[in-house]
């Protein structure tokens, strides 16, 4: 426990700097370690396995020794206690480390947080910024969110590798002692209703037989069809929310590729029931408030954004 916490001793018991790289690392552990630990194998094969449990540890915590990020105070859009580090995704080690410390903290019945994870890559986006995206797309479009504010880093990076991971977490309230299942069931529908505008790419694997009649074969990338909704989205959550269902239909007549355009009179794909449909298209589609636009999500079909309806 002591030796996660502090990065200094774990990297002068490992024999390198503070920080350093998880090659580095692993390499000075296997020459200064490993041969003492192998002629100690055959006595003490307990021992042996401790030592190489806490060297792994220790080596953890020298990867993860360089500062975390956190949000300047006057620019928090949310309370949060500590930033959450992750290790390089493209080294053969786990994406989180047991030696990270949890804090929770108690939400309210309907409060809603948005959480936003950047690399160093993009640390050219403010504080400001992130945040605006957070509350533009709250509470169910966390993958719009997250593409707004790769695109932002993008236009301003260096070369760097960038990304971002948004999620929002909410709860409406906290079931009372002795509820029946029934009841708390009866708090979430069982089917939604939406209208969805689908965008395919080209390249895509096998014909959708749900396809509009006379379109042509798509020349986009998916990016390209996903960077278009994520456009459409904000246009159309930007003006009147009253008039927001029939700049939808308009939206749908126009653009989208699915045969359920041409539906009348609402031009919609019908109602959707649990385990009815591709998984990231169902959650989105529940997630959805009635009269809301969905978030940006993809399925074997290709890029859709929703309306829903009911």
């Amino acid at each position: 426990g002591g030796l996660a916490a502090a990065p200094a001793v774990a990297a002068k018991l490992i024999g390198v700097l503070e920080g350093c790289g998880p090659k580095q690392t692993k390499q000075a552990v296997e020459k200064k370690f490993h041969a003492p630990l192998a002629r100690l194998q055959n006595a003490c094969p307990k021992d042996v396995e401790r030592a190489l449990q806490a060297l792994k540890l220790a080596e953890d915590t020298v990867v993860r020794g360089t500062v975390l990020w956190t949000p300047a105070e006057a620019d928090e859009a949310v309370q949060v206690t500590r930033a959450m580090g992750c290790k390089d995704l493209k080294s053969p080690t786990p994406l989180l480390s047991a030696s990270l410390v949890a804090e929770c903290v108690e939400l309210e019945p309907g409060v809603c947080v948005g959480v936003a994870m950047l690399p160093d890559g993009m640390s050219a986006v403010t504080n400001e910024e992130v945040a605006q995206q957070l509350a533009r797309h709250s509470p169910a479009r966390p993958r719009a969110a997250a593409l707004r504010l790769a695109l932002q880093g993008a236009s301003r990076q260096d070369g760097s590798a960038i990304g971002a991971v948004c999620a929002y977490l909410d709860f409406e309230s906290i079931p009372a002692a002795g509820a029946s299942a029934k009841r708390l069931k009866s708090s979430k529908p069982e089917r939604v209703r939406i209208s969805h505008i689908l965008l395919r790419w080209a390249g895509q694997k096998g014909e959708d037989e749900f396809a509009k009649p006379g379109v042509a074969p798509p020349q986009r990338t998916q990016a390209m069809a996903e960077l278009e909704l994520l456009e459409l989205c904000e246009e159309l959550i930007g003006q009147d929310p009253k008039t927001l269902g029939a700049r939808f239909k308009a939206q749908v007549l126009k653009r989208s590729e699915c045969a359920s355009a041409l539906n009348v009179p609402y031009a919609d794909l019908g109602w959707i029931e649990l385990g009815g449909a591709e998984a990231p298209l169902e959650a989105a589609a529940f997630a959805t408030p009635v009269g809301g636009v969905s978030d940006v999500v993809v399925s074997s079909r290709g890029a859709h954004l929703m309306y829903r309806l009911a």
